[in-house]
């Protein structure tokens, strides 16, 4: 709990540093990433606010961000029962990656596996995890990396 507070305090003081300075793009980034230890805590509404706020910011300076929050945004939609909201964000998300980062692309196919999996789209959620295997076999993705856990995450999900 601990460090979890600690870290919480370490992104609020940087996105302060951030907004002073006016670097929207690094202040959207941190809002993202303060997002996502939200969402591994647990805490959704707060998760999706912070989300809202990065993938708004992202869409005006960091394309990359913005398009790899949607699909954290996506997955918390789909777990409250908003499967096309769910389904818009990740189609923006991969629109955003596709061609551009692949490790990101991946992560983002793994939370649209999840996704179709909570709507009960078992061949959509399948074909998104094939290609992010696809994805993570060419990158040689380690099983400890952002990409594995998701992968891992996806596949202990949907079977």
């Amino acid at each position: 709990e601990g460090s979890v507070s600690e870290a919480l305090e370490h992104y609020r003081q940087a996105l302060a540093i951030h907004r002073d300075v006016g670097d929207r793009q690094s202040e959207g980034v941190q809002i993202g990433n303060l997002g996502d230890l939200l969402f591994d805590q647990g805490d959704l509404a707060a998760a999706q606010i912070h989300f809202q706020q990065a993938i708004a910011i992202g869409d005006e300076t960091a394309a990359l961000a913005a398009g790899a929050f949607r699909g954290t945004l996506a997955l918390i939609r789909a777990q409250q029962g908003a499967f096309d909201d769910a389904r818009t964000l990740l189609v923006r998300g991969e629109s955003r990656l596709r061609g551009s980062h692949k490790r990101e692309l991946g992560k983002l196919l793994c939370k649209k596996a999840r996704v179709e999996h909570l709507a009960g789209d078992r061949a959509a959620a399948a074909t998104a995890f094939a290609e992010a295997e696809v994805i993570a076999a060419e990158l040689d993705v380690g099983l400890d990396s952002e990409f594995g856990v998701a992968l891992a995450e996806a596949r202990a999900e949907i079977g």
